[in-house]
Formats: structure tokens, sequence, C-alpha cells
């Protein structure tokens, strides 16, 4: 992860640092289907309260929180990072399984052949080569249009980018 945190602070992303611990209102407004896995959230035993009582499972939405901070303290761009670990559910008697991610967001200071660039470069300093962008129309998160993922001749996904959908957008100001 500092690797990556180096790449991409070289690329001008700023790094920010969300709490693993999040609000179930903040991964709702997702939009993300009742059957999802990432719905399924470990929830603390004891915790601070409501707004800190579950586990992430995704990443995306602390992002867009800080995404939609900047904007109402007028920046007129922004550009971030964060390297996050999400928690996925296991069986009941077993730890929960934790997932490095990294989560690229920023507004006005770039497009989507921006995006694939970056993600592109990470890939090569990891030896990951000979990527292509397939459609990718999956995610309620993501514009259907405008929604991408590096993979591999073998059709391993690597990389998911594209533009968040205008209503996922909007619940988070």
């Amino acid at each position: 992860s500092d690797r990556v945190g180096r790449i991409l602070s070289s690329k001008g992303l700023y790094e920010i640092r969300n709490f693993s611990f999040v609000s179930p209102k903040l991964v709702e407004k997702l939009g993300l289907a009742a059957d999802d896995p990432r719905i399924n959230q470990l929830k603390l035993t004891n915790p601070l309260g409501e707004d800190t009582s579950i586990m992430r499972t995704i990443a995306l939405p602390s992002v867009l929180e800080v995404l939609a901070a900047n904007r109402r303290y007028r920046n007129k761009t922004c550009a971030i990072y964060e390297n996050a670990k999400v928690y996925i559910k296991r069986a009941f008697s077993e730890q929960p399984d934790e997932r490095l991610t990294t989560v690229i967001a920023f507004y006005n200071n770039g497009d989507f052949f921006y995006m694939k660039g970056i993600a592109e470069h990470v890939l090569s300093v990891f030896g990951v080569e000979d990527t292509e962008a397939a459609a990718k129309t999956d995610l309620p998160y993501f514009h259907p249009g405008r929604c991408a993922a590096l993979c591999d001749k073998n059709g391993t996904e690597y990389a998911v980018f594209g533009e968040v959908h205008p209503n996922i957008a909007k619940n988070y100001g």
C-alpha cells in the first residue's frame, strides 16, 4: 500500500484516511441490491454510536463523503485516494476476510481516460501488463454507459473505474 500511495501521490492525488467503521446509512446510499454480499456487514457489539456501528465492506462511500465535503467547501478541483481495508463477513465462528483496496476519486481534474491511465500505470508497476478495458454494467453506483474494468487476457479483473451514477452522486451531495 505504501508503494501504491507513492505512485498515486506522484500523480498529484492526495491521500485520505477514513475510519473502517461506518454508518449503515452511508452504504445504503450506494443502491446495492438486497442480495449483494456487501450488504451483509459486520456489526460492532459495542459501537460508539449508530454512525460507527458496522465495519465497511466497501470503501467507496467514505471516499464519496470526502468528495462531497470538498464540494461543500467550494474546492474547484479534488483528486484523492485511500488505501483502505474492507471487512468481508465469513462463517459465524471465523474472523472476517480483511482486504486492502484502493479507491481513487476526483472531480474537475481529469476524465475517464485519465483514470484509465492511472490504473494502467499502477498495474504495470506491479507487473500486470497487456490489460484491456471491458465495459462493466453490473455496478449500480456507476453510470451504466461509463464504467469499465481492466482485465487481462484470461478475464481476471484488476481494476474497475467509471463515473458515479447521477442518482448516487445526488445521494452523497
